[in-house]
């Protein structure tokens, strides 16, 4: 596989990689496997000239994880995840934030493997604190009675708290306690400062999910990640 993904043609490398995601539900197992090892092959060594369409193989990767039934071809799409994030980190972190919670199992597992990989891990959990650092954490509206009477209401932004919904996933398992203690000072101080934070602000009424529920499930599963409690 790793010769066929050197010798396809640039023009070619797109619409490969979408027959190839099509592969990932081949009924037969050997094949979908196949695919997806040929996938991986391309992210690693042509991941590079796909930069434009990863919006669209990240969605193509999401979307075909609720067919797969192949327990192999699972983990594999998986573990493209960690080629990409690899390749294209700041992307697809802000590819995957963007998602509205509540994510479903196929997304959750998404960031599940990434702490499989600790130097990336590492990475990821940086990222998420600097998105958490930098992002307003709430839009101020205006609103005015019937009586005249103006009054302001912070309103929550997503891109944070979902921020925060990523962390407490990347916590829950039992891989790169090492990393979450290294960086405990850091990460520590972001998440107390985003309960505190989440706990004046309101809810999008088209959100499911209010902030403070989300920060404070991420500052648990950071404690209990760290032996902390």
């Amino acid at each position: 596989s790793k010769v066929l993904c050197k010798k396809i043609a640039g023009d070619y490398l797109w619409p490969t990689v979408q027959v190839l995601l099509e592969g990932l539900v081949d009924y037969q197992g050997y094949s979908s496997s196949g695919a997806c090892v040929v996938l991986n092959n391309i992210f690693k060594t042509r991941g590079s000239a796909l930069s434009e369409q990863l919006p669209e193989i990240l969605d193509g990767l999401y979307a075909q994880l609720a067919h797969i039934d192949t327990p192999q071809t699972r983990t594999g799409t998986l573990r493209c995840m960690r080629t990409l994030c690899h390749q294209y980190l700041q992307q697809t972190m802000t590819h995957l934030l963007d998602k509205p919670l509540p994510w479903d199992s196929n997304l959750i597992a998404m960031w599940e493997v990434l702490t499989g990989d600790i130097p990336l891990f590492r990475s990821v959990l940086n990222h998420l604190m600097e998105v958490l650092t930098l992002s307003l954490p709430y839009q101020e509206r205006t609103r005015t009675s019937a009586g005249g009477v103006v009054s302001y209401q912070r309103v929550e932004t997503p891109v944070p708290k979902n921020a925060s919904q990523a962390i407490a996933i990347l916590c829950r398992g039992e891989e790169g306690k090492d990393v979450t203690k290294e960086l405990f000072p850091k990460m520590f101080s972001i998440l107390i400062q985003r309960v505190g934070i989440s706990a004046y602000i309101e809810a999008d009424k088209k959100s499911k999910i209010n902030s403070s529920s989300v920060a404070v499930e991420a500052l648990t599963c950071f404690l209990t990640h760290t032996d902390s409690e």
